[in-house]
């Protein structure tokens, strides 16, 4: 490039078409008005053309199309061709060109784009080195080869078109595109341009074609469609109505569910203006939110409006519009979406109604205000007093004062004699029992039904079940407006309770009713709470009475059922010895079942013995001071022997200060011994007991902890209940179940607690506390 000219650089075979080979440079003068495209190229009948403006950017320079600059190329080789014609006179030896052409090969091979060059007949002349990287194919593999073979035969076919089109002199389509097929197989899509290079009469020899690889653009081109194919499928699907139009408010598309909304099809509301479907009364006030939106001011996100449907309905509608832009920021419509609001405009309606009737209600509240508030004060009267004579006094205290009636009345079934019984009134005399049959009329009916039976007006008093004879002349039946009330305690009706206005004539209101329902539902629940109460007292003391009896009963007999146990584990004890004679096999395993069951007994009684002194107030402690770790000490001794049998180690650990302690010693020991017989019982042989006392917060903490079979959690509480053994068969027989009841009661006499901690496999500890000093006098040792 020499200033600002154009330099024209041809291909070998492209010069063909100019008449002349390959030679040296041609120098362009540039048109009148050069094209401002910065730099370009362009091959065109096998030319590279390239122009540049002096002092022009070429980045900022804008992009041409392939057809408008194919079309500017193809005008420059015109005059291309009568030039060089010129400068072949002008330079015969063609230097020039030479150097020239030396420049379009090397921008040939290194073009990004596929060169190709061919005969007409589809033979491969000539492939630039983009061919040969992007194929997979060599140039000298391609060479001299039918262009079918990179080519699909649906391509092959377009160019064998091609030709016969251009030889019968038809204007062809300058850009195409085309599938090119890899060395592996997998086909390369490609758009491109190809030009016929004819001979001096103008007719086509060869094809030169310039490919772009636009295997990204169809990625991108698909990746569109299936993102549009999503789109337009919520779109379509979407519950709510979505509708799209221009700033003039033209729809350009619209939903199935706006279809399915109005009855409008979607052919009949493209085109028309979104104004015409918005009800009068807010097509104003939406033309004003259009204007302020395109203002730039901020609005608020939702809004409502009303649609008209094709069949004249007029929906409410919630709405979201958003303006649409295109790249450059500038608006170009909106996009809406719109939610039936029918259902909710109905419950707003229906609200406001029940707002409107709650007002009134409140207002009629606020004046029986004080009227609820000496109510509840007679409810909670009532549940001061368990006895059922209070209860009933406050009920009727409440109702005459409060609810003002003249009369009223409590009547209560009467188990098995079928007949109701007054047991209280007011402004009535009370009057016999009533036989529970429907003769009663309205009282039988409340208690059948379980309903309360309200008589406001002569209506309501045709409806009521009649009286019969025997109740006619009664006054009180009379009443011709009155309320019924069933009394019902869980699920059993216990009685009625009845009010009038007999003597005032005051109407009854569904106010009143509904009060004298409720106080009386509170009365029902009030009266049998103080019956359960007189019941479960009344069980009370029997049962107490009962346990005395039995604990009294037991204490008594102390004397008569261990004398003869002590007869019978001495004799056995004596015998045992020889004292009277030796002993054979038989005669010493029998007397060892004799001394072991004995004891066995003379145990269980001796506890059971006890538990009952506790239980009757007889048990009374006797503490002193004792050194707990040598009364610990003791204990163990006592054990070891049998503990030794089964090979179990036997541990004490007392922390210090622990000493001196004030308490019962030999409950205390009783307590350690029935501990560690346990402990022993229920360890397997070469495991381990440690008996542990430490100080805590003004007790001692004694424990027995064993590497045993452990206590499951859920028996845990269960096993200090009387006659509760976990464990097998073989181990519950060994005990009776009253040890660790007997533990807690006498623990429980001195001020302390006991509990244990055990996993199953892993052993158990038992802990009992005692308080360090005791301050109780001698009565409170007593219980």
């Amino acid at each position: 490039m020499i200033g600002n000219t154009f330099v024209l650089v041809c291909q070998s075979a492209a010069m063909y078409s100019c008449g002349v080979p390959s030679a040296g440079p041609i120098v362009l003068a540039p048109p009148p008005r050069p094209p401002a495209i910065g730099r370009a190229a362009c091959h065109v009948n096998g030319l590279l053309i390239a122009y540049r403006r002096p002092g022009l950017d070429v980045d900022s320079m804008p992009r041409m199309t392939w057809t408008e600059l194919v079309a500017r190329a193809e005008a420059w080789l015109r005059r291309a061709r009568s030039l060089v014609r010129q400068l072949r006179r002008r330079d015969p030896a063609g230097e020039d060109l030479r150097h020239i052409d030396s420049r379009l090969r090397s921008l040939f091979e290194h073009a990004e784009d596929l060169i190709i060059a061919c005969r007409l007949d589809g033979t491969i002349l000539n492939v630039n080195r983009a061919i040969e990287k992007t194929l997979g194919w060599s140039r000298d593999e391609l060479v001299g080869q039918n262009i079918s073979l990179i080519v699909t035969p649906a391509a092959v076919e377009l160019g064998h078109e091609r030709v016969r089109r251009a030889l019968a002199g038809e204007k062809l389509p300058k850009i195409f595109e085309l599938e090119a097929i890899r060395r592996d197989g997998t086909l390369v899509p490609a758009e491109g341009w190809a030009h016929f290079i004819r001979d001096a009469a103008g007719q086509p020899i060869e094809h030169l074609g310039v490919f772009r690889d636009i295997t990204e653009r169809r990625r991108a081109e698909e990746a569109i469609r299936d993102s549009e194919a999503r789109y337009r499928n919520l779109f379509d699907n979407a519950n709510d109505s979505i509708l799209t139009f221009t700033l003039e408010g033209v729809l350009t598309s619209v939903n199935r569910a706006y279809e399915r909304l109005t009855g409008w099809t979607r052919d009949e509301l493209i085109g028309l203006n979104w104004d015409v479907l918005i009800a009068p009364v807010d097509r104003e006030r939406m033309a004003d939110r259009t204007r302020r939106a395109l203002a730039g001011e901020k609005l608020p996100s939702q809004f409502e409006v009303r649609t008209l449907c094709k069949d004249g309905r007029v929906v409410p509608l919630e709405g979201r519009t958003r303006m649409q832009r295109d790249r450059d920021g500038r608006p170009t419509g909106f996009q809406g979406m719109y939610r039936d609001i029918t259902e909710r405009k109905r419950a707003e309606e229906t609200l406001r109604e029940s707002e409107e009737r709650y007002r009134v209600m409140f207002a009629e509240a606020q004046e029986r205000g004080q009227v609820l508030d000496r109510l509840y004060r007679v409810m909670a009267s009532m549940q001061v007093s368990l006895n059922s004579q209070d209860r009933l006094r406050a009920f009727v205290e409440g109702v005459h004062k409060v609810l003002g009636f003249d009369r009223f009345y409590v009547a209560l079934a009467l188990p098995g004699l079928a007949a109701f019984e007054v047991v209280a009134a007011a402004g009535v005399e009370m009057f016999e029992r009533l036989p529970l049959t429907p003769a009663a009329g309205p009282l039988y009916h409340a208690f059948a039904t379980r309903q309360p039976l309200a008589v406001l007006s002569d209506e309501d008093l045709r409806r009521v079940p009649p009286v019969g004879p025997e109740y006619r002349d009664r006054a009180y039946f009379r009443s011709r407006r009155f309320i019924v009330a069933p009394l019902i305690a869980g699920d059993r009706v216990i009685g009625v309770a009845s009010a009038d206005n007999k003597t005032t004539r005051r109407p009854i209101t569904p106010a009143n009713v509904d009060l004298f329902t409720l106080v009386s539902q509170q009365l029902a629940t009030a009266l049998e709470e103080a019956r359960l109460y007189a019941e479960v007292e009344r069980k009370s003391a029997e049962l107490e009475s009962a346990s005395r009896h039995k604990s009294e009963f037991l204490a008594n007999m102390s004397h008569e059922l261990r004398t003869p146990l002590n007869a019978i584990i001495g004799f056995s004890e004596v015998l045992s010895e020889r004292m009277f004679g030796d002993l054979n096999e038989k005669q010493e395993e029998y007397l060892k079942d004799i001394h072991d069951s004995g004891t066995h007994l003379l145990a269980l009684i001796n506890d059971i013995l006890d538990l009952s002194k506790i239980e009757a107030g007889r048990m009374e402690l006797e503490p002193t001071a004792f050194h707990l770790p040598t009364a610990l000490d003791n204990a163990l001794t006592l054990v070891r022997e049998r503990a030794g049998r089964r090979g179990i180690a036997l541990r004490m650990n007392v922390h210090e200060p622990v000493g001196q302690v004030e308490a019962d010693e030999r409950k205390v020991r009783q307590v350690v011994l029935n501990l560690l017989s346990n402990a022993i019982k229920f360890t397997p042989e070469g495991g381990r007991i440690e008996v542990a006392a430490m100080p805590r917060d003004g007790f001692v903490e004694v424990s027995v902890s064993d590497t045993g079979l452990g206590i499951a959690p859920e028996d845990q509480e269960a096993i200090f209940e009387e006659f509760r053994q976990v464990g097998t068969a073989e181990k519950k027989a060994e005990g009776t179940g009253l040890g660790l009841t007997l533990c807690r009661k006498l623990v429980d006499l001195h001020g302390g607690k006991i509990w244990v901690k055990s996993q199953v496999g892993a052993g158990s500890t038992f802990t009992f506390t005692l308080p360090l000093t005791t301050d109780q006098p001698a009565s409170r040792a007593k219980t």
